[in-house]
């Protein structure tokens, strides 16, 4: 499962970087949903990601099943990290409907602040099964490089030519004798 994972990763996020490594983290909800029910699902991040990496792109796989024909209009609305998704979930008896969702800056920030993400459906209409929800995820190392601090000398040269500037306007400003 680890290895068609991480295939899946790369065929989603294309080539990588040399350092990058793809995350995933699958729950499985397998609740049922009807109009008013709000479920949420927590993807736990931590113990896969080391603490010198950050998200820098991913998306989320949501699994809806409808449980009958018959019913009319479904519709969920998927909160995740400040953002709001709507989702039409009809489908014949059983039938499996996945959405991708891109993870928006405020979902990335969100599971960088903690390794946590996490994922609110709330049932709008109809009833329908919530099967699945997967996170996947490409992190990259954190890179901080030494500070630059300008020499000493280059601040003498910038102040000096500060002085230049300022006696020159100074004496175009004064009056000949």
């Amino acid at each position: 499962m680890r290895i068609f994972a991480v295939a899946l990763s790369l065929v989603a996020f294309g080539p990588l970087s040399a350092n990058a490594i793809p995350l995933s983290n699958l729950q499985f909800p397998l609740t049922p949903m009807s109009a008013g029910a709000t479920h949420t699902v927590t993807h736990d991040l931590r113990p896969l990601i080391p603490e010198v990496y950050r998200a820098v792109d991913g998306y989320l796989a949501l699994g809806f099943a409808d449980d009958s024909s018959d019913d009319p209009s479904e519709w969920a609305t998927v909160n995740l990290a400040f953002d709001s998704f709507g989702y039409e979930v009809d489908g014949s008896i059983w039938s499996f409907n996945w959405e991708l969702l891109g993870l928006s800056a405020n979902a990335r920030a969100d599971l960088n602040a903690d390794g946590l993400l996490s994922v609110t459906v709330n049932a709008t209409s109809g009833d329908f099964y919530w099967m699945t929800s997967w996170l996947n995820v490409l992190a990259e190392p954190i890179t901080v490089g030494p500070v630059k601090v300008p020499e000493p000398g280059t601040f003498a040269l910038f102040a000096a030519g500060l002085l230049a500037i300022a006696f020159l306007s100074r004496r175009r400003a004064t009056p000949p004798r």
